[in-house]
């Protein structure tokens, strides 16, 4: 099995792990801002982090050791799942689901870095209804640096208008190294303005969440 595969199987396994663990809720798991209400707030593991509420309508999380790490030899895998249902307020809709999140990586010598996100809503009120996108990065050369992917759910492709649904997004990253090598990748904080007047902006680690009115 090559090592990109490995990562993979990896992945899946910490994945299933981590959705044994009980929920963990955020310091404020409910509560409201300017265009949308939110409930039952948490994830998996806690690694997420708990977000802070800034500008009426965007959360700001700051996560709790998120990181996989490996030196010398061996694996490493770090999961979280987070998950919070999102009701509209009267008369608005949510058009967009995106996060922006920072990774930042480092390998050294022999080793490889991965992380796998997934983005998934799921309506509350048809519950048969559910949007989902998923990235992966992958990398085995030695250097360092920040990724920003970009992860869109785009609601207004599927009607009626999404104003009640459960978001979660997943993201696990995984850590490999030789002898003499070393490797780590990381969920940074990432800070990021309303996209425009009248928008709802649903930040976590930078996540987005956009909605305007009809």
């Amino acid at each position: 099995m090559n090592t990109k595969l490995a990562l993979i199987a990896l992945a899946a396994s910490a994945a299933l792990v981590g959705s044994a663990h009980a929920f963990i809720p955020w310091v404020h798991p409910e509560g409201s801002a300017t265009n949308f209400d939110w409930f039952n707030g948490g994830s998996d593991n806690g690694r997420f982090g708990s977000p802070v509420l800034v500008g009426g309508d965007t959360w700001i999380f700051f996560p709790g050791d998120y990181r996989a790490q490996s030196s010398g030899g061996g694996s490493s895998i770090t999961t979280d799942r987070m998950s919070v249902e999102i009701i509209a307020h009267l008369g608005q809709r949510i058009e967009h689901a995106t996060p922006f999140p920072t990774w930042s990586y480092s390998i050294v010598g022999d080793g490889s870095v991965s992380a796998f996100s997934s983005l998934i809503a799921t309506d509350l009120i048809d519950g048969s209804r559910t949007l989902v996108n998923t990235v992966n990065f992958f990398s085995s050369a030695p250097g360092s640096g920040d990724i920003h992917p970009y992860i869109d759910l785009d609601l207004t492709q599927s009607a009626p208008d999404w104003t009640h649904f459960n978001l979660s997004w997943e993201v696990t990253f995984s850590a490999t190294s030789g002898p003499g090598g070393s490797a780590s990748i990381e969920q940074r904080v990432y800070n990021m303005q309303l996209p425009a007047p009248g928008s709802l902006a649903l930040l976590g680690i930078a996540g987005l969440i956009s909605r305007r009115r009809r």
